[in-house]
């Protein structure tokens, strides 16, 4: 049995363990071809892709290619951002992955609600 996530961005960043995405509405398109609807205030704010806030702004054309998030990658930084003692004014350094996700569904399997 295959489950799946749906919800607003900003629950699903939250769910997942990511800080950075506000309610906001802004379209932009990561590189995991994934076209989604939010407000990017971290460095490290995408869900589905490694991009930083910066990267999102060149057209995606132009952009190199940046690494799929997946839990494994979440619980690795998760556990770096808590060794290195869970400071948020440094949560970039950690892809902004500021607590553990909620649930163990792959994020291949996570569709934002717009």
């Amino acid at each position: 049995m295959r489950f799946f996530m749906f919800g607003d961005y900003e629950a699903l960043s939250r769910l997942y363990g990511i800080s950075g995405a506000s309610g906001q509405t802004m379209k932009l398109q990561c590189l995991s071809a994934r076209l989604i609807n939010f407000c990017c205030l971290g460095k490290h704010c995408c869900l589905f892709c490694s991009i930083d806030s910066s990267s999102l702004a060149v057209p995606r054309s132009q952009r190199g290619r940046h690494s799929d998030r997946t839990l494994n990658t979440l619980q690795e930084d998760y556990r770096r951002f808590t060794e290195a003692g869970s400071n948020l004014k440094k949560a970039k350094q950690f892809n902004n992955v500021i607590s553990p996700h909620f649930f163990d569904i792959p994020i291949s399997q996570v569709r934002p609600i717009n």
